[in-house]
């Protein structure tokens, strides 16, 4: 049998095999981007295999088969060190020629939080500075939830330009705490700051004795929205010596989403 360039079944064999490539191609393209963008998250991600498993995945099917990548890794959901590494893919690697972040794509949804449960300290509030206005590059930061019952202020150093085109933060102080419950924190053996690729994901970490906080800083892309969450746990120590890249601790509480004061 010799093949006739002519017949139906011969570009539809030439088709299949093009289709291929280009699917190979576009899995390399997002491995690569999952590596240039995401590198520092997936080492962190990399230490528990199921998280492992999936970030392996996704490098191979890219955001949208993060459903098949469950079910390949055998997991009913997502492990939350997962979270972060799928949140800048999402963000850094969106194209379909890299990770095929589909449009309508939403990081999964966390746990509201009891805010009777969050209290840290016995201070009556944040002390804001009500003739500041925010600015999310600023040195301060003063946010509150939208009931304005949850206060953040944070004073923090530029300490110039990181490896990943970022911001390198040094975070000097913070207040978190609901009102008539807020802990303020100095001691640098409580407190830390990552600083991610772009500052598109940040995290600002305390422990205030009796409460571990993780604030996630989110950037959606270059001049995108940007949103604020507080992650509350009952128990957990910190290791600045490894600044996490995401919030990490025992039994979350909840998570409570802020908003700048005097935007």
């Amino acid at each position: 049998m010799s093949w006739c360039p002519r017949c139906p079944i011969f570009y539809l064999l030439l088709s299949l095999l093009v289709a291929a490539s280009l699917s190979t191609a576009g899995c390399e393209d997002c491995s690569d981007c999952v590596t240039e963008k995401c590198a520092d998250l997936v080492e962190f991600c990399s230490v528990y295999p199921d998280c492992e498993c999936m970030a392996d995945c996704l490098g191979r099917e890219g955001v949208d088969g993060i459903g098949g990548c469950l079910s390949s890794c055998g997991l009913e959901e997502r492990p939350s060190r997962f979270l972060p590494v799928e949140e800048c893919v999402a963000v850094a690697c969106p194209d379909s020629d890299e990770c095929s972040t589909p449009g309508d794509w939403e990081p999964p949804s966390s746990p509201p939080v009891d805010l009777g449960d969050i209290a840290g300290g016995d201070l009556p509030d944040c002390s804001f500075d009500t003739t500041l206005e925010f600015r999310a590059e600023g040195d301060v930061l003063q946010l509150q939830n939208a009931e304005e019952t949850v206060c953040v202020r944070l004073e923090r150093l530029n300490m110039g330009s990181g490896s990943l085109a970022n911001t390198e933060w040094l975070l000097l102080d913070i207040s978190v705490g609901p009102l008539d419950g807020v802990a303020f924190v100095d001691d640098p053996g409580d407190l830390c700051w990552y600083s991610s690729h772009h500052n598109f994901s940040d995290w600002a970490h305390v422990w205030t004795g009796r409460r571990l906080h993780g604030l996630h800083l989110h950037e959606d892309g270059h001049g995108g929205a940007r949103t604020y969450e507080l992650y509350t746990y009952e128990t957990g120590g910190l290791d600045t010596s490894s600044c996490p890249p995401w919030s990490d601790g025992t039994n979350l509480l909840g998570v409570v989403e802020l908003f700048p004061v005097n935007p």
